[in-house]
C-alpha cells in the first residue's frame, strides 16, 4: 500500500505561493504550478538554496578541481557532477523543510501537487528562518543585558523565557546544518 506522509506545515494556496515568490522578485505563475517544468522551477530552487546557505548558487554547486582531476576525462563529468551536487542539496533542503522523499522525478519530471507541496515547504521554512533570526537577536539582546547588569528583574526573566522558548535545539541544529552545508 501507499505510505502516508505527515505534513507538519501548511500547504499554501497558489495565490499565497505567487505572492511570496513575487515578494522576492521571482516571476512564478499559476501555469508554473499547474504545468511545472524544470526550467521554471530552477530559479525558485536556486533562490532558496542561496537564501538558506547565504551563498550564490554557482558557489554552492561548484565542484572542486581536485576531484575532477582524478578522472580520466574530467571535462565529460563536470556538468553531471554539478547537477548531482545541485540535486543532493535540493534533496537535503527539501528534507529539512518538510518533504523527506524529494526525488529526481520532482526535479526532472515535476508533478503539480508535489511542486505545490515542495514550494510551500520551502516558503514556510524560509519564514521559520526569519523567525529564528528574530528570536536569536532577542536572545542575544537579553543575554547582553543580563551580562551588563549582572542581574535582571522578574519581568525580564518572563520576557526572556517567552521570546526564546521557540528556539528548540532540534530546529537550531537543522537550521545551522543547512546554513553551513557544503
Amino acid at each position: 500500500g501507499k505510505i502516508k506522509i505527515s505534513i507538519s506545515f501548511p500547504i499554501l494556496k497558489s495565490e499565497e505561493i505567487f505572492t511570496c515568490l513575487f515578494q522576492v522578485n521571482l516571476n512564478f505563475s499559476e501555469k508554473n504550478i499547474k504545468f511545472p517544468i524544470t526550467e521554471n522551477l530552477k530559479p525558485v530552487f536556486d533562490y532558496f538554496i542561496s537564501y538558506f546557505t547565504g551563498k550564490k548558487i554557482d558557489q554552492v554547486c561548484q565542484i572542486e578541481v581536485i576531484a575532477l582531476d582524478r578522472l580520466s576525462n574530467p571535462e565529460l563529468h563536470e556538468e553531471s557532477f554539478n547537477t548531482l551536487i545541485y540535486f543532493r542539496l535540493l534533496q537535503k533542503m527539501a528534507k529539512l523543510s518538510g518533504p523527506e522523499n524529494f526525488s529526481l522525478r520532482d526535479y526532472f519530471d515535476p508533478i503539480s501537487k508535489r511542486i505545490k507541496l515542495i514550494v510551500s515547504a520551502l516558503i514556510n521554512f524560509g519564514k521559520f528562518k526569519e523567525e529564528i533570526c528574530f528570536y536569536t537577536k532577542i536572545f542575544d539582546h537579553y543575554t547582553f543585558r543580563i551580562n551588563i547588569k549582572g542581574n535582571y528583574s522578574e519581568i525580564n526573566t518572563k520576557i526572556f523565557r517567552k521570546k526564546t522558548q521557540k528556539l528548540t535545539w532540534f530546529f537550531k541544529a537543522c537550521f545551522i546544518y543547512l546554513l553551513h552545508y557544503h
